[in-house]
């Protein structure tokens, strides 16, 4: 029998033991619901029903069996998020068209790559600069990779090496994407949808920007630390990869100033009332008008991906309106008598709950809206949400935990030993980043 028919099984015997035991005193509604979203849950981190197909039956599911609003089935796409985030791949489509990222990384890594810790260093450099040109993780990492691979190919190195550097790379993403809400357009803005917080782009970076920078410098100390043996080459040959420096190109001035212009209107958001969705809009329309996008380009949106969101959306609002998430955080979260300790078992939670359910997206679904709508008035709630998701965001000890450590590695870029080998410092990276680094911080501005 084949994994997949292993773990098809499996869902099923797992479906029926829910609905045989109702457990945490369920009726058998709500133990459909649960059932159903396990079985869903599973089939996500194992790939034995395409995400598609299982998207598609835990939405019906909860429009049959649930008593859900269409708005919180379907909060997803009803949302800003949808045109937010279609309208980021256009951009960062059409920032590659104009070849300016693929110059701002040649001429850093050809003037500064001098050796494996050095190269370490810049993919967290470069990652957090080109956060400014591609508001999305997953095409900033791959650009990257491409880069690093065009030059490590011409190195005298293990292949060791080289994989154990490439996937520095989406290490570097996973972290620097936290300084800025268009880090990582996708999680960013749902961890604010699921918090059910309003938050400008100022305002996010006012908590998150200086944190965000210390906690990437932690991880790449980790980082070289862990993978010191095969990142100690001595010297590069840099400029084997230089190339002559000519001036702009047409495509890549037009490049400069839209996304300029995006850049500043983001920025001053609180100054102009424009929505950051509508920038991006604006910014799709300015790049259609240029020539950096066409109409075939949107082909690029992938529904699968959006129906993918939909569902993992959906999880959190439905087992929080049904009150299945309160039953089983009744049950896994101890009765806190300090906002201290809420905050410590809520962490140690999040992350437990992290590793079975192994995506980021779906943890933070079920977590943040239970977490937050139980807070007590002493907690700010952005802090609150801010701990949540830093807990879930730099915590992941297998690829399917992190969506951008699982492209990596399902591009044969790196192998899942790396991930569990860094993943154990992560783990308590997780925890120490909230108390020595968040908390103080915040206290230092006045916001805790």
């Amino acid at each position: 029998m084949s994994k997949k028919n292993i773990y098809l099984v499996i869902s099923i015997l797992l479906f029926l033991l829910i609905l045989y035991v109702k457990p945490l005193g369920l009726s058998l509604r709500q133990s459909v619901i649960l059932a159903s979203t396990a079985v869903v849950i599973l089939w996500w981190a194992t790939n034995s029903v395409s995400k598609t197909v299982s998207s598609v039956i835990i939405v019906l599911v909860f429009f049959t069996f649930s008593g859900s609003s269409t708005q919180t089935i379907l909060k997803f796409p009803l949302s800003g998020n949808l045109i937010l985030i279609a309208a980021s791949y256009l951009i960062a489509h059409g920032i590659k068209v104009s070849g300016l990222a693929d110059r701002i990384s040649r001429t850093i890594i050809s003037r500064y790559a001098k050796s494996g810790f050095l190269l370490a260093v810049l993919s967290f450099v470069l990652s957090f600069i080109l956060i400014f040109l591609i508001p999305q993780p997953f095409p900033r990492a791959i650009i990257m990779a491409a880069l690093y691979s065009e030059f490590l190919n011409k190195q005298d190195i293990s292949a060791r090496t080289k994989s154990v550097l490439l996937f520095s790379i989406f290490v570097a993403v996973t972290a620097t994407s936290m300084a800025f809400i268009n880090g990582d357009v996708i999680f960013n803005n749902a961890a604010l949808q699921f918090a059910g917080i309003s938050l400008t782009w100022p305002e996010w970076a006012k908590y998150m920007l200086v944190p965000s920078i210390i906690i990437s410098m932690l991880m790449l100390g980790g980082f070289v630390f862990i993978f010191y043996d095969d990142i100690k080459v001595k010297r590069f040959c840099a400029d084997k990869c230089a190339k002559e420096s000519t001036g702009f190109t047409f495509l890549e001035s037009r490049g400069v100033v839209i996304i300029s212009a995006i850049i500043l209107l983001w920025a001053t958001e609180s100054l102009h009332g424009v929505n950051s969705i509508w920038v991006s809009v604006i910014g799709v329309l300015a790049m259609h008008i240029f020539g950096l996008i066409k109409i075939k380009d949107y082909k690029i949106i992938k529904p699968e991906l959006l129906l993918f969101l939909t569902a993992a959306f959906s999880i959190g609002g439905v087992l929080n309106q049904e009150g299945i998430a309160e039953a089983i955080f009744e049950m896994l979260l101890p009765s806190a008598r300090s906002d201290e300790m809420l905050i410590f078992f809520s962490i140690l939670m999040v992350m437990a709950l992290h590793v079975f359910l192994g995506s980021s997206m779906t943890t933070m679904s079920i977590c943040m809206p239970v977490l937050m709508s139980s807070l007590p008035a002493s907690v700010n709630p952005v802090v609150m949400m801010f701990t949540i998701y830093t807990a879930i965001n730099i915590h992941y000890i297998l690829p399917i935990h992190h969506v951008v450590i699982m492209i990596g590695e399902g591009e044969g870029l790196y192998d899942t030993s790396m991930t569990i080998r860094y993943g154990v410092f992560l783990t308590m990276l997780a925890v120490i980043s909230v108390y020595a680094v968040l908390m103080p911080y915040w206290r230092f501005i006045g916001v805790l």
